[in-house]
Formats: structure tokens, sequence, C-alpha cells
């Protein structure tokens, strides 16, 4: 969490565990897509990162087929490192 990185997984109970935690990554994004071939989930998760870009700092998100699939949930407390 001091460099300010965020955690992509496709392991959800290691998301679960590392957001309860709020220890390892200014923010976890779950990537659930579990239809798509490799290539197409590098696309579809690129495409929600760079589509949210800041608003994936602080926060739990899950990334699914649908952009609108896009959940999120704070964390109870954030240290960014340009805060």
């Amino acid at each position: 969490m001091a460099e300010g990185r965020i955690l992509l997984t496709n392991d959800k109970d290691f998301a679960e565990l590392t957001f309860l935690q709020q220890r390892a990554a200014a923010g976890i994004v779950l990537i659930r897509l579990p239809r798509l071939r490799g290539s197409e989930k590098a696309a579809r998760v690129f495409e929600a990162v760079e589509s949210q870009g800041e608003r994936l700092y602080g926060v739990f998100t899950v990334v699914e087929v649908e952009a609108e699939a896009i959940r999120r949930r704070p964390f109870l407390s954030v240290k960014r490192r340009d805060s």
C-alpha cells in the first residue's frame, strides 16, 4: 500500500482477505470473467482500468462482462501515496 498500487486478481478469497486486512493495496480489482479467453479478459480488464482510473483507489472493484457490473465497496480507511 505504501507504493499506492492497485491489486488485480481473479482469486475471490484472496481479494476478500486483502480487502478486510487493508494492507496490501491502495485498491483491489477482482476479475470475474470466467467465460472469456485470455486476450478477451485482458482487453476487458484494460478497458475497466482505463475508464475508471483514479476511482479505483480506496475501493474494492469487481469487473464483470458488462461495464455496468463494475461494483465498488469503499475501504474503511485509505492512505494514498500522494496524500
